[in-house]
């Protein structure tokens, strides 16, 4: 579904955007784009990444973005346009704007604060970073200029720069959220109070842990990292529970105490790995509980499953009872029974 919006969705909300997103600075203003269009860019854009998640609208943008591994929209633009006017640089595109004829409107002043002009000037300068990259990476390509280069070969280089280019800017974005994020109430066996998936660095690495996963094993523990999951404690301040407390009577109804502490789970939480065996500094083997964070991230296709079968949701009633391996505590007996 991810590779999905990326191939066939996302391309249409980019459609020819090196025409229309257009960035400059205070003399072409009135040709930037609007702050309000790039906004609600985004909130599309993560509509679709919530429907293709699962998730629920509610769920933290930010924190869907990174566990996808997918740039804020903003940054995407940004880096379409780049790579065209950059890869233009060598074409007869940029010598159309001193060329080209602007009735009423040719003098200096305004050929310079044309707002495509000021584009391709950062675009220069981004060809320029990425050919001393190139030079500091290649010492075969030192001495060759971009200019005498195969143009296929330079745009891939021009390309692959801006593209990580990008890439560090969305993670600066992601740790600005992260670090800036205010302090939130601690949760036993949580990273600092809070949900996993406002944990971690930004990166490629966030896709293994779901893969190989089905659709239900992928959405439910995306929703066990971010928190918003159809668990009481999230249903009773929108009027949807009575009460935010387990069926147990023992704590919140949280996907920690699910995992950790629900009585009603006791046997079930036989099957996954909450303890790792560990040697200590005497060289003597003991037992430590893993954090829900080492739980969710390292052993997501246990949990992920597990969860299914015994958290009871009723947007996974299908598939639990459908389940390949087997009947759960909710629907103990399996559909082929009597048959």
């Amino acid at each position: 579904m991810r590779q999905l919006y990326i191939t066939s969705i996302r391309p249409i909300i980019t459609n020819a955007c090196p025409v229309w997103f257009i960035t400059g600075d205070d003399s072409s203003q009135c040709h930037n784009v609007n702050q309000e269009l790039v906004c609600r860019l985004d909130s599309l854009q993560c509509l679709c990444l919530r429907a293709i998640a699962g998730t629920f609208k509610s769920a933290s943008r930010p924190q869907i973005q990174k566990e996808l591994h997918i740039q804020p929209i903003a940054i995407h633009l940004q880096r379409l346009t780049s790579c065209h006017r950059a890869r233009n640089i060598f074409t007869q595109d940029v010598e159309l704007l001193d060329n080209r004829y602007f009735p009423k409107k040719q003098t200096l002043k305004f050929l310079k604060s044309h707002p495509y002009r000021i584009l391709y000037d950062r675009a220069r300068g981004l060809v320029d970073a990425a050919e001393e990259h190139l030079r500091q990476s290649n010492g075969e390509l030192r001495n060759v200029p971009f200019d005498d280069m195969d143009p296929h070969r330079r745009s891939g280089f021009i390309t692959s720069h801006i593209r990580s280019q990008a890439e560090l800017h969305a993670e600066h974005v992601w740790r600005t959220h992260r670090d800036g994020d205010g302090k939130r109430k601690h949760a036993p066996n949580a990273v600092c109070g809070r949900p996993v998936a406002a944990q971690g660095e930004w990166g490629k690495a966030n896709l293994k842990r779901y893969k190989g996963l089905s659709r239900a094993q992928s959405t439910i523990l995306l929703q066990c990292r971010t928190r918003f999951i159809g668990l009481n404690t999230f249903l009773r301040p929108r009027t949807l529970a009575d009460t935010s407390m387990c069926d147990c009577g023992k704590g919140e109804h949280t996907v920690e105490h699910l995992i950790f502490d629900c009585e009603q789970l006791e046997n079930a939480r036989r099957n996954l790995p909450l303890r790792q065996w560990k040697f200590s500094r005497y060289n003597t083997p003991m037992s430590q509980l893993r954090s829900l964070d080492c739980l969710l991230t390292d052993h997501a296709d246990t949990v992920s499953t597990w969860a299914l079968n015994h958290f009871g949701l009723a947007q996974f009633d299908w598939t639990d009872q459908n389940m390949i391996s087997g009947p759960s505590l909710k629907h103990p007996c399996p559909l082929s029974e009597g048959v």
